[in-house]
């Protein structure tokens, strides 16, 4: 229906964008689409929740090595030789950084809210916005997590192209509005606290999860530094107990990050970690319209409070005194263990 000469010639658009319908998702069955009812049940496709943008590029964006398949077919086409290319040129092609569309959502003030991975081949494209802001929890390659769910009002899409680290904006902000499906009881100014509570349990979260990764990380190291130790005749065995006494303190901490395991796998109930607690406010408070319950609020407040004193005796543990053994293991040459700094030479 938007069809023009005017856009096909133009090098890339954003075509209007209807309003985006704002609802919390359910799942009636116990999972998405029909769950466990089999194929002789049937069910259709719903709609893509969030807000739907189509976009038009007029070409493609293309490699290096793309670039140069096209000439040489050009070339090869009309009779002509095509040289194998210079080292120079395939090295260039074998560094190059892929080049990149990206939709970027921004609120009514111009803050960025998400940017999203967009589609780089000619033609019209279709991608939808699921209305939640980028999470903050440990970075995962191709995703960026899931943030709170963003508040209704008007919002903004702009496609940009990012080429060899250079950032080039092909369509301006397009507007579009988020609004309730119905007339809600919850008001904005509730709306707007319920997010700003979220916000907050965002940025622990991201502490929380990355201190996580970063224990389990470091239990790994200890495993390998005690393996060596036993193995190395260049280490002295008296050497084990220090990593043993390590690898209880970081069990210790563990226990106050995600919970004792000793009672829970044997059946019987256990005080919840920090870790649990904030994912108890994450998945209670977030997937609501009506904001944290008190039993939100003090969760996070028990994990706002016994949070500092973990994070300093984690930093001991792994930056002062899991350093120590390593560089006692560079010292005396004994074989490299992950997470050593890089060995030195000559020793």
């Amino acid at each position: 229906r938007l069809l023009s000469q005017e856009l096909v010639d133009s090098p890339a658009a954003i075509l209007p964008i209807k309003p985006a319908l704002m609802y919390l998702e359910d799942d009636p069955m116990g999972g998405s689409s029909k769950a466990f009812q089999g194929a002789g049940f049937y069910t259709a496709e719903n709609p893509s929740f969030g807000a739907v943008i189509t976009y038009y590029l007029k070409d493609s964006l293309k490699t290096k090595k793309g670039e140069r398949k096209k000439r040489d077919r050009g070339l090869s086409s009309s009779g002509q030789d095509t040289p194998y290319p210079a080292w120079e040129n395939l090295k260039a092609e074998d560094r190059e950084d892929e080049p990149r569309m990206m939709m970027i959502i921004r609120d009514a003030q111009g803050n960025v809210i998400r940017r999203l991975p967009a589609a780089t081949s000619s033609g019209l494209h279709r991608m939808t916005w699921d209305l939640q802001h980028a999470g903050l929890g440990p970075h995962r390659i191709g995703s960026d997590g899931n943030g709170p769910m963003a508040l209704p009002g008007a919002y903004t899409a702009s496609l940009v192209q990012f080429v060899d680290g250079e950032l080039k904006e092909l369509v301006a902000p397009t507007s579009f509005e988020c609004k309730p499906l119905d007339a809600s009881v919850v008001t904005p100014e509730q709306k707007v606290a319920a997010l700003e509570f979220q916000n907050q349990t965002a940025e622990v979260q991201r502490v929380i999860l990355a201190a996580s990764q970063i224990l389990s990380e470091s239990q790994t190291r200890v495993e390998h530094v005690k393996s060596v130790i036993e193995q190395s005749p260049r280490l002295n065995l008296e050497l084990y107990k220090t990593a043993r006494e390590l690898e209880i303190r970081l069990l210790d901490i563990s226990d106050r990050l995600v919970g004792d395991p000793t009672r829970s796998k044997r059946q019987e109930p256990e005080m919840p970690g920090l870790l649990d607690r904030l994912q108890q406010v994450v998945q209670g408070s977030w997937a609501s319209s009506l904001g944290p319950t008190q039993t939100h609020r003090k969760n996070f407040e028990i994990v706002t409070q016994k949070l500092p004193a973990l994070l300093e005796d984690l930093r001991k543990a792994i930056e002062v005194d899991l350093v120590a053994i390593e560089k006692q293991l560079e010292d005396a040459g004994a074989p490299w263990t992950p997470g050593r700094s890089i060995p030195r030479w000559p020793r």
